[in-house]
């Protein structure tokens, strides 16, 4: 005799079983899928437009690795690793350049959490992460982790931001030049590391030559004056060169009398146009000419050396 009841039992076992080993590959999936995103840039950072971004002496804090972490569950940022070059053009960046950031141990590049301010931009509002130890970055010492004393809580689903950050000496030689690189798997979370493949940011150049008015010219019945400069300028505390700043002194060479009256300049350009009250005259391209100087403290290169 057909027995049904012992068929139905073994079909439900079969499905019970089913049903475990679906919901086992689920729960894997699960797993590989909660896993803290990492990405990696220098978007908004000083070194996020072109290579060799100029850094100055005694500068404040330098974002120059940033660090997006999202997180598909609660989970801690743990350490970053940092890979700084010292061999080949960037060989010249010394031990001395870099000066200690306050992280509750003393150090020359730091980590700091995006806090307040614009997001996604290293703005003075950031907060430094005290680390558990010191990781100065050397020449024979070129990989360093940054450690937090306590890991830093993130979130799920939202996107915390990291900045990685030096600050340079007052004894940093001009053109010296560094370089950061996180490594494959160089930031490691409580919920999965990363990046998949190693991150190389722009390098920086150290540039502590001030700015200087390298020439003008002018030509008689001409009301303008072209200003060149030894490199690309802006105004003290960044932005265009403008005439209300007062950013040039001119003294006439004799004739009517000429004030500037207006100024043409975007930062980064390495050359301004003045527009005069009136025409320039014999008088003042003779033997005694007009002079023009640049204003105590009012131009800097792209470095903010005035």
């Amino acid at each position: 005799m057909f027995n049904s009841t012992r068929l139905l039992s073994s079909i439900l076992k079969k499905m019970l079983v089913l049903v475990t080993l679906t919901g086992v590959i689920f729960w894997s999936l699960g797993l590989a899928e909660a896993a803290t995103s990492v990405a990696v840039s220098t978007t908004n950072l000083i070194n996020g437009n072109f290579p060799g971004a100029p850094i100055p002496a005694s500068s404040p804090t330098i974002a120059i690795v940033k660090l997006a972490l999202t997180p598909t569950q609660n989970a801690t940022l743990n350490s970053v690793a940092v890979q700084f070059a010292s061999s080949g053009e960037f060989s010249t960046f010394a031990t001395s350049d870099l000066v200690a950031i306050a992280t509750g141990a003393t150090s020359g590049v730091a980590l700091y959490n995006d806090a307040g301010g614009t997001p996604g931009n290293f703005d003075g509002t950031d907060a430094v992460v005290t680390l558990a130890a010191s990781p100065d970055w050397t020449p024979s010492t070129t990989n360093i982790t940054l450690t937090p004393a306590t890991p830093v809580a993130m979130t799920t689903s939202v996107t915390s931001i990291f900045y990685v950050v030096i600050k340079t000496s007052g004894t940093i030689s001009h053109d010296d030049e560094v370089q950061a690189t996180i490594p494959v798997n160089g930031v490691v979370t409580s919920d999965g590391n990363g990046p998949a493949t190693a991150f190389t940011a722009n390098f920086l150049r150290a540039d502590t030559a001030p700015a200087q008015i390298m020439g003008a010219s002018a030509f008689t019945g001409s009301a303008t004056i072209m200003v060149g400069f030894n490199k690309p300028v802006q105004k003290v505390g960044g932005g265009n060169l403008v005439v209300g700043d007062t950013p040039f002194t001119y003294v006439d060479g004799g004739g009517t009398a000429q004030t500037i009256t207006a100024m043409s300049h975007l930062a980064g350009q390495n050359f301004a146009t003045l527009t005069m009250s009136g025409n320039i005259e014999a008088q003042d391209l003779d033997g005694t000419p007009a002079t023009l100087a640049a204003g105590t403290n009012k131009i800097a290169d792209m470095a903010g050396n005035a």
